[in-house]
């Protein structure tokens, strides 16, 4: 820990867009939480529709990244232990983890006590409709100019593109999955 640097800050904070269907858009997040540690930045993890814990292995939902995450920065997960289908009713539970999940990010963002916040999945859950994209575009239209937003998800919403600075698209050109290989730890979760 002796060549982490001292406490940093950024002179100004930009917006992150990774979405699409291929691999990576969590891991590049990873990627950009680990550099800004390694350069003495404050990171926060904020995960929509993911949930790890003590009881989340047995289900298949162990989270390898955030189990090495939350012994460093804090990370915080607004999510269940079930599959959200886009064209199923989704419980009124569901509805007030995320619209917690979203004032955690208000206020972590709002807080200019992180230089980076990472959201984790935010555009999947307004594509389910969890919370109104206005509010998130709200969020992001009065962050405070030194903080860094990285937001992730598999759909494009041109409203992101109109107001980040970096957008990345990820397309699944071909996987494991489509010759029969299952998930495996530590690869792909």
């Amino acid at each position: 820990m002796d060549t982490i640097k001292k406490s940093q800050h950024l002179e100004f904070g930009l917006i992150h867009y990774y979405y699409g269907n291929g691999r990576g858009k969590t891991s590049t997040l990873i990627g950009t939480i680990i550099r800004a540690l390694g350069h003495g930045l404050k990171p926060i993890l904020i995960q929509f529709l993911k949930l790890h814990d003590e009881n989340s292995s047995h289900l298949g939902y162990f989270i390898g990244e955030v189990n090495f995450l939350k012994k460093i920065i804090p990370v915080f997960q607004f999510g269940t232990y079930e599959f959200i289908y886009p064209n199923k009713k989704i419980s009124n539970d569901t509805l007030k983890i995320a619209q917690k999940g979203l004032e955690c990010a208000r206020k972590a963002i709002l807080s200019k006590k992180y230089d980076l916040v990472a959201l984790d999945e935010i555009i999947v859950a307004i594509s389910l409709n969890l919370f109104k994209l206005e509010d998130v575009l709200d969020i992001l239209k009065n962050k405070p100019k030194k903080v860094e937003v990285i937001l992730t998800g598999a759909s494009y919403i041109k409203e992101f593109e109109e107001i980040s600075d970096y957008i990345t698209r990820y397309d699944c050109i071909d996987h494991p999955y489509f010759k029969g290989y299952k998930a495996r730890p530590g690869i792909e979760y």
